[in-house]
C-alpha cells in the first residue's frame, strides 16, 4: 500500500514546525482580531464584544503557552505529543470563537456586513490552511466550527441568502480537500528528505565502519588495512601498519602452518578460525579468510578478512544452555509446545499438563487443527481467515477455539504459532504454544455481564437498555411495527427503606424484579434504571398490541404483598408509556416522554397508567379498560 502515514516520521521536527506555525499564527491573529472586533461592534452588544475579544486574547496566551511547552519538551516525545493534543484543542476552540461571530449578532445584519464577514472568515480559513499544512486534524478542528455557523446564519436570513449558505458549504469542502492534498504533499516532501538523509547516513556508516577488518599482507607483514582492523586489535591505525600477522596469533606456530597451507592451495584461498591477540594482550576468537591477489605468487600480496566471532560463540553457548533450560521448563509449564508439518498436520505435542486438560495428544497427531475431534467456538469466517493466514505462511497469535477435555467439558484454548523455514528458505511447517484460557474467558464473560447488568437485580442496566431499545426501533422500522416503552416507578417504596433499612429495600427490589420478569415475554426487555425505577420494552408491537393487559399484569404483580424480614408491605407502581413511532424515533425521546407520563401518573395518585401525548392530536391504537382500582388516563 502506498498510503502516506498520518504522522510524519520525524515527530521532533514536526513539532518544531508546529512551534513556527503557532508563532506565525499569533501574528495572523493580531491582524485579524481588530477586523473581527470592528465587524462585531456594528452588530453585537457590548458584553458580547468584550467576551469575544477576551476569549481571543485567552487563545493567544494559550498559543504562547503551547509554544513554550513544546520548546521545553525537547526530544521528549510524550510531552511533545501532549502539546500537540493541546494545539488541536486550541484550534477547535479558536474555530468556535471565529464561528461565533455570526451567532453573536443581535441586531439585523445588513447584507454588506454579511459579505464582509464571509470575506474575513474565508481569508482566515485559507491562511490557516497554509500555516497548518502539516496538521490535518488540527486544521479540520479549526475549519468546521468556524464555517458551519456562518452557513447556518446565512441560511436563516431568508431564501435570498440560502444560495450563499450553500456556497459557504462548498467553499468549506474545497478548503478541506485542498488542505488534504497540501498535507499529503508536505508529508511526502519531508519523507523524501528524510529518506535521502537516511541514505546518506547509511553510506557514511558503511565507509566509516566496515563490519570486518580488511588487511593487505605481504610476506607476513600488514601493509594496508581499514580502521575496523585496527579497532579489532585495539591498536592505533598508524602503529598497526607494519605488524606481523603471525605475532597477532595466540599460537604463532598455528600461523606458520596456515601460511604453508595457503602457499600450497592452487586457488590461493584459505578459511579458518583462530584465537588472536589484541595489542593489550586480550584474546578474541576470529574467522579469517585469505584471498591471494595472484594465486601461486603470494609475494604480490594476500587480502585477509578478519571477523570477531567472540560474541557469536558466546551467544551459541548461551543458546545451547537456554535450550536445555527451555526443555526443563516445558516439562513444568502449564502451556504446551506443538509443531506442524508443511501440510499443517500436528507432528509433535509436548507439555506436562496437556493430557490432563485436553484429549490425549495422539488424537491430534496427524490431524490438522480444523480436523481435531470436537473442536468448536470458531465460525466459518474465522476458519477461512485462519487458513488464509496459514497458506500465506504468516505468524499468528491468540487463535482461540474450544476443545473437549478428558472429562468431557469444553475448554477454551489459545494457540499462537510461527512459520518454520529450512536453510534454503523453503516452508517446512509451524511451531508454537497452546494455553488453556478457560478461566480467563469465564472471567471476561462475568465482567461483560457485570458491565451491562444491574448488580442488585440482575436486570439489564441503562447501557444495555439503550442498546436493546436501539435494536428494537431498527427492527420495528424495517417491519413496520411498534415499540412500546413503559417507565415504572414504585409507589411508597421509600417507606420500606425508612422503616426497615436499605438492606430490606434491596430484597424488596429483587422480589419486584423477579415478578416483572414473569409479566412479559422472553423477547421483551426489563431494565432497572436505578433506585426504584424500571423500564419495560415491548418489541414487535402491532396495531392492536395488548399493551393494557401487560400494564395491568405489572400493576397486579407489584401490588401483591412483599414480605421482608417477617413484615408485609404493599407497593404500587406508576407507569408512563411512550411508543415508537407515534411519540418519537430515538431511545432518548421515548424515555423522556415516558418519564413525563410517569410523573403525571404520580401526580394523579399513583398506581395508574399514563400515556404520553401524541403530536397533532393523533389517536393511538390502544384501548384502556377502566377496572376498579386502576386508572388509565390519557395524559
Amino acid at each position: 500500500m502506498n498510503r502516506l502515514p498520518r504522522i510524519l516520521p520525524d515527530s521532533c521536527e514536526r513539532h518544531l514546525l508546529m512551534v513556527a506555525s503557532v508563532r506565525i499564527g499569533l501574528s495572523g491573529v493580531a491582524l485579524a482580531a481588530p477586523i473581527g472586533l470592528a465587524w462585531l461592534a456594528g452588530v453585537a452588544t457590548a458584553p458580547a464584544l468584550w467576551t469575544w475579544g477576551l476569549v481571543l486574547l485567552g487563545l493567544s496566551l494559550c498559543s504562547l503557552f503551547i509554544a513554550r511547552l513544546m520548546q521545553a519538551a525537547g526530544n521528549d516525545r510524550l510531552r511533545l505529543a501532549q502539546a500537540e493534543r493541546f494545539y488541536a484543542a486550541k484550534c477547535l476552540i479558536a474555530g468556535q470563537c471565529w464561528g461565533a461571530l455570526p451567532l453573536l449578532a443581535q441586531r439585523p445584519v445588513p447584507d454588506g456586513y454579511l459579505l464582509a464577514l464571509v470575506i474575513i472568515l474565508l481569508t482566515s480559513a485559507t491562511m490557516a490552511g497554509l500555516l497548518m499544512a502539516l496538521f490535518r486534524h488540527a486544521y479540520l478542528c479549526f475549519l468546521l466550527p468556524m464555517m458551519l455557523p456562518l452557513a447556518w446564519r446565512l441560511a436563516s436570513e431568508g431564501s435570498a441568502m440560502r444560495l450563499s449558505a450553500w456556497g459557504i458549504l462548498a467553499a468549506t469542502l474545497v478548503l478541506a480537500l485542498s488542505h488534504r492534498a497540501l498535507h499529503r504533499r508536505a508529508v511526502a516532501l519531508i519523507e523524501l528528505r528524510e529518506r535521502s538523509e537516511a541514505t546518506n547516513r547509511e553510506q557514511a556508516l558503511i565507509l566509516d565502519a566496515v563490519a570486518e577488518g580488511v588487511l593487505l599482507v605481504r610476506e607476513g607483514r600488514v601493509v594496508k588495512c581499514n580502521r575496523r582492523a585496527a579497532e579489532l586489535f585495539a591498536c592505533p591505525y598508524d602503529s598497526f601498519i607494519g605488524s606481523m600477522l603471525g605475532a597477532l596469533h595466540e599460537n604463532p606456530g598455528e600461523w606458520a602452518e596456515r601460511d604453508t597451507a595457503l602457499q600450497q592451495r592452487p586457488d590461493g584461498s584459505l578459511d579458518y578460525t583462530a584465537c588472536l591477540l589484541r595489542r593489550d594482550g586480550r584474546r578474541f576468537w576470529a574467522e579469517l579468510s585469505a584471498r591471494a591477489l595472484q594465486p601461486g605468487d603470494l609475494a604480490r600480496g594476500v587480502v585477509w578478512l578478519v571477523s570477531d566471532i567472540s560474541e557469536r560463540l558466546y551467544a551459541e553457548s548461551q543458546l545451547r544452555a537456554s535450550e536445555r533450560r527451555f526443555r526443563h521448563l516445558a516439562a513444568l509449564s502449564s502451556d504446551w509446545y506443538w509443531e506442524q508439518d508443511a501440510e499443517f498436520r500436528y507432528t509433535q505435542l509436548n507439555g506436562a499438563h496437556l493430557d490432563a486438560l485436553l484429549t490425549p495428544s495422539h488424537h491430534a497427531l496427524g490431524r490438522r487443527r480444523w480436523e481435531l475431534p470436537g473442536i468448536a467456538g470458531v465460525s466459518e469466517e474465522q476458519w477461512s481467515a485462519h487458513r488464509t493466514q496459514l497458506d500465506a505462511h504468516e505468524p499468528f497469535a491468540d487463535f482461540v477455539y474450544q476443545m473437549p477435555s478428558r472429562a468431557g467439558e469444553l475448554r477454551w484454548v489459545s494457540s499462537s504459532g510461527h512459520p518454520m523455514f529450512d536453510e534454503h528458505g523453503r516452508f517446512c511447517g509451524y511451531h508454537g504454544v497452546g494455553t488453556d484460557i478457560t478461566e480467563r474467558m469465564d472471567n471476561a464473560a462475568r465482567f461483560r455481564h457485570l458491565a451491562h447488568h444491574d448488580t442488585l437485580t440482575g436486570l439489564p442496566n441503562r447501557r444495555l437498555l439503550d442498546d436493546r431499545l436501539e435494536q428494537a426501533i431498527a427492527q420495528a422500522r424495517r417491519w413496520g411495527q411498534r415499540v412500546v416503552v413503559m417507565l415504572l416507578d414504585l409507589d411508597d417504596f421509600k417507606l420500606i427503606n425508612d422503616s426497615a433499612g436499605h438492606a430490606a429495600g434491596d430484597r424488596a427490589l429483587r422480589t419486584v424484579a423477579e415478578r416483572l420478569r414473569r409479566t412479559v415475554r422472553e423477547s421483551d426487555t426489563i431494565a432497572r434504571l436505578g433506585g426504584d425505577e424500571f423500564v419495560v420494552v415491548l418489541n414487535e408491537a402491532d396495531e392492536r398490541l395488548d399493551t393494557c393487559p401487560v400494564a395491568d399484569k405489572i400493576i397486579d404483580a407489584v401490588r401483591e404483598p412483599v414480605f421482608v424480614d417477617g413484615c408485609e408491605y404493599r407497593l404500587g407502581v406508576s407507569i408512563g408509556i411512550a411508543m415508537y413511532p407515534d411519540h418519537g424515533d430515538t431511545p432518548v425521546q421515548l424515555l423522556a416522554l415516558a418519564d413525563k407520563a410517569m410523573y403525571r401518573s404520580k401526580s394523579e395518585g399513583g398506581a395508574s397508567v399514563q400515556i404520553a401525548p401524541v403530536p397533532d392530536g393523533q389517536q393511538l391504537p390502544l384501548n384502556f379498560p377502566t377496572e376498579p382500582g386502576k386508572r388509565h388516563l390519557d395524559a
